[in-house]
């Protein structure tokens, strides 16, 4: 009887540990990639699919983009090649375009994981790419209260995002 107890506690705990384990692993709800035949590759991702799981890969290049131009207005201003005093565009570069994008391609990779929620959609990605694009271009042009506004939009919007992952989870 002693031994069977035994036995039964050490698989009870096994089991605990594999439920916790089980938790948070991310289940895939296509069907091809939970069972395969042996000897056959797995399916390619497309590239939007990886993009749309990691979005670092459009938001970090974006962000080093940013960061060298807003190191170049100053050159440029003092070669004479730009006749406006560089110093509200470089501050806007550098933060919502070199520091922004990095967060934004951070966030939209990590946020989604550490929530275990799903990834953001093409819409998502887009409109955050597309408002990033638009508070740069705004910066660059010297418009830069619609570049902030914008910017702030597009924070709004990623909160929102995450927020909906949130209330849906329901753990």
């Amino acid at each position: 009887y002693q031994r069977l107890h035994r036995t039964y506690e050490l698989n009870y705990r096994d089991m605990s540990r594999m439920r916790k384990e089980i938790k948070y692993q991310r289940i895939s709800p296509v069907p091809q990639e939970l069972v395969q035949r042996s000897g056959m590759n797995p399916s390619p991702k497309s590239a939007l699919s990886g993009v749309l799981e990691e979005p670092y890969r459009v938001f970090f290049p974006l962000a080093v983009a940013m960061g060298i131009l807003g190191v170049l207005v100053w050159p440029l201003f003092f070669l004479g090649l730009i006749g406006i005093y560089p110093l509200e565009v470089h501050i806007r570069l550098m933060s919502e375009g070199f520091v922004g994008g990095f967060v934004l391609g951070f966030l939209g990779t990590a946020g989604p994981r550490l929530l275990s929620a799903r990834s953001l959609n093409s819409t998502e990605l887009g409109g955050a790419l597309i408002l990033f694009l638009g508070v740069m271009s705004f910066h660059l042009l010297g418009y830069t209260m619609i570049g902030d506004i914008l910017f702030g939009g597009l924070i709004t919007g990623l909160i929102v995002a995450f927020a909906g992952r949130v209330i849906k989870r329901g753990d």
